[in-house]
């Protein structure tokens, strides 16, 4: 929260707007082995893939958007 906060008005509006897509990662899946793998992922883990494979997000601002650190 605290890492949000810093954020400019634009920067919260563009973390809002990933956060709460609907884009799931799975749904842009066809091979079944590697749809039923993600299906097995934790959710945590999941986003962390979303953010980065369908907004192209870098490592830094996933970090920031969940408020964890990078290395997390």
């Amino acid at each position: 929260y605290a890492v949000y906060n810093r954020h400019s008005d634009q920067e919260k509006e563009v973390i809002e707007l990933v956060v709460c897509s609907t884009k799931r990662l799975q749904d842009h899946i066809s091979h079944p082995s590697l749809y039923k793998a993600l299906s097995h992922l934790p959710k945590r883990q999941l986003t962390i893939l979303e953010l980065h494979f369908l907004y192209r997000l870098t490592h830094k601002e996933i970090g920031q958007v969940l408020g964890i650190s990078q290395q997390s």
